[in-house]
């Protein structure tokens, strides 16, 4: 399974690079699709984000990458998005007298609330990160990684011209 899912990414990686256009709308792209998978979308998410990356100006086939390279790990987002929301609103679970337990309640009636507050704010931060990370990423090796393409075309043709 291991190996399975490090040849998933790999591949992606590669054709992130490959990816034509600007590394800023690369990266935007990438991490408009990405933050989509924090929201329950029910299967849909991979076909959402190049469409949420689109209409905020990202690369569509960057969105997709982004959209799919969460999909396995969808359980641990809610978890921390449940979490990060429970610490932000600060509800604690454990009641220690009887009048506590009517403002736990209206805490915990609407469980939603901070599923979303977590969701939000991991979609700010992580988001943010993610388009930080791979812009700086893909300013400095997509230039090494085109550079050796053409080293090798150029090779190709020179043994080519010489036959």
């Amino acid at each position: 399974m291991l190996q399975w899912m490090k040849k998933f990414y790999l591949y992606y990686a590669i054709r992130l690079l490959r990816i034509k256009g600007s590394d800023e709308k690369i990266a935007r792209g990438f991490s408009l699709g990405m933050i989509v998978n924090f929201f329950p979308t029910f299967g849909f998410g991979v076909l959402i984000s190049p469409v949420f990356a689109r209409i905020f100006g990202g690369n569509p086939i960057a969105g997709l990458i982004g959209g799919a390279s969460l999909t396995f790990f969808w359980a641990f987002l809610f978890y921390l998005n449940f979490s990060v929301g429970n610490f932000i609103l600060n509800i604690n679970a454990p009641l220690q007298t009887y009048d506590e337990l009517d403002e736990t309640l209206i805490h915990t009636i609407n469980p939603g609330t901070s599923f979303f507050v977590g969701a939000m704010i991991n979609c700010i931060f992580f988001g943010g990160a993610i388009y930080l990370i791979l812009y700086f990423f893909l300013k400095r090796y997509r230039v090494i990684y085109f550079e050796r393409i053409k080293i090798a075309i150029g090779k190709l043709n020179f043994i080519r011209r010489k036959k």
